[in-house]
């Protein structure tokens, strides 16, 4: 079975592949900041992507080929993350 809910989106970085990301769980309550699809560090190291009329709390994060990991920890690892524009 798979979880619910789930999306997909690309994350282009500059000179490298595309990377799909799939968002395992997701809340709505995060307050980020940018235009829509733009991703922001909140102050508490939680990770959010605006919306057009709020913006989602990243959970749980899986780069295509990878395993998941929590979206603080995957922050750690891709500092450039924050501040992404999805497509």
């Amino acid at each position: 079975m798979r979880p619910w809910p789930e999306a997909f989106t690309t994350w282009t970085r500059s000179g490298k592949p595309p990377v799909k990301i799939t968002l395992k769980k997701v809340s709505i309550a995060a307050d980020a900041t940018g235009a829509p699809g733009t991703t922001s560090k909140l102050s508490d190291g939680t990770l959010a992507v605006k919306c057009g009329d709020g913006s989602l709390l990243l959970q749980v994060i899986q780069a295509e080929g990878k395993n998941a990991t929590d979206a603080k920890s995957y922050l750690n690892g891709h500092p450039d993350f924050a501040d992404a524009r999805l497509q």
